[in-house]
């Protein structure tokens, strides 16, 4: 399969479409890739999926969501859920994304320079994994209160507030 091909395909749809993606493995002249991919797919596909199933489900590991996992931290550390929920919402919109315009990444936005100086950081744990950046929310809402989010107080104080209102 030629380069020129490729392109051209590309060139018709902007946008990926499955049916595309089966012209590309459609095999014209090159069978080797297109048995690799086959084997890839039949072979290692419904393995990874059954080790995901052997690792946490088989095993009775339940893994909690986010946001459930939040509000088990807040519980266990008596901080207000309400509170850390409205900021993570307005922060992140409960989405692990990375600001285009600073290093700040995760659902609190932590930046890089405020990650090293939780105690998660020199044990080796990064804000890009979820229930780490939480922890790490956590720790900075204990620690500085919401002073490391003041920046977009006016989204979530007022989130906040509707929100505490409506719970009594």
């Amino acid at each position: 399969m030629g380069r020129f091909r490729l392109k051209k395909i590309l060139k018709r749809s902007r946008r990926f479409s499955f049916r595309g993606f089966l012209k590309l493995l459609r095999p014209k002249r090159d069978y080797k890739k297109f048995v690799l991919v086959v084997v890839f797919l039949l072979v290692f596909y419904p393995t990874l999926g059954l080790a995901y199933y052997e690792l946490y489900y088989a095993r009775g590991i339940y893994l909690p969501s986010p946001r459930e996992y939040l509000k088990d931290q807040c519980e266990e550390h008596d901080l207000d859920f309400v509170l850390l929920d409205s900021i993570v919402y307005c922060e992140s919109n409960w989405r692990m994304v990375k600001n285009s315009q600073s290093t700040a990444f995760g659902y609190f936005q932590i930046l890089d320079g405020t990650e090293a100086t939780t105690p998660m950081y020199s044990q080796g744990l990064r804000k890009y994994d979820p229930f780490t950046n939480i922890d790490m929310g956590v720790f900075l809402y204990e620690r500085d209160s919401w002073y490391p989010w003041v920046t977009s107080k006016n989204c979530w104080w007022w989130r906040y507030q509707r929100n505490a209102t409506a719970l009594k």
